[in-house]
C-alpha cells in the first residue's frame, strides 16, 4: 500500500469502537472475493473491477461508483482507479457507460446516473497524473454531451433523464 493508502485505513481501522473496526477489517479483507478480472465480462475491460455483494457476477455503472468511494477509504484507490478506468474504455466503445457489462452480455439499451466525473474526482488525488486526468475528462464530456444530451435523454425542459 501506498503511504496515503496506510494512512487513510489507520484513520479509518483506529476508531473508539470495536464493531465499527471489526465491521472495517471485514469489508477490507472482502473485497479479494469481489473482485474479478477484466476478461470476465462480455466486452473486456483493461483493469479489474468489483461486484456489488456477491449476487450478480457483473459490472454495473451506479454500483461501481459507491464501490469506488468504499474502496478510496479503504486505501484501495488502486482498484478503484482500475474501475474508473473501465468506466473510461466503455464510454470510449459504446459512447456512455452501459448499465450492466455482464459475462454474456453488454446492456447497450440502457445506462444509470451518470457518476462519471464523480469518480474521477474519488481518485484523482491519487493518481494525479494530468494527462490521465485530460483522457478521463474526455470521456466525460464524450458521454455528457453524445448519450445525456441527445434524445430520448435530453427532455423538453433541458434536464436529461
Amino acid at each position: 500500500m501506498t503511504p496515503e493508502a496506510v494512512a487513510i485505513r489507520e484513520l479509518f481501522v483506529n476508531t473508539p469502537g470495536v464493531e465499527i473496526n471489526e465491521t472495517f477489517n471485514h469489508v477490507y479483507e472482502f473485497w479479494p472475493n469481489l473482485t474479478r478480472p477484466g476478461d470476465h465480462v462480455a466486452f473486456p475491460l483493461p483493469g479489474n473491477f468489483v461486484v456489488p455483494g456477491g449476487f450478480f457476477d457483473w459490472f454495473f455503472y451506479w454500483d461501481s461508483y459507491f464501490i469506488i468511494t468504499g474502496l478510496v477509504v479503504q486505501g484501495e484507490w488502486q482498484l478503484a482507479l482500475d474501475i474508473v478506468n473501465n468506466f473510461i474504455a466503455e464510454v470510449e466503445e459504446f459512447g456512455f457507460i452501459p448499465n450492466y457489462n455482464s459475462p454474456e452480455d453488454v446492456c447497450r439499451s440502457r445506462s444509470q446516473p451518470p457518476y462519471l466525473t464523480a469518480a474521477i474526482q474519488e481518485v484523482y488525488p491519487f493518481v494525479g497524473d494530468a494527462a490521465w486526468l485530460e483522457n478521463a475528462y474526455n470521456a466525460a464530456k464524450r458521454e455528457y454531451e453524445e448519450f445525456w444530451l441527445v434524445e430520448p435523454h435530453l427532455t423538453t425542459t433541458g434536464l436529461s433523464r
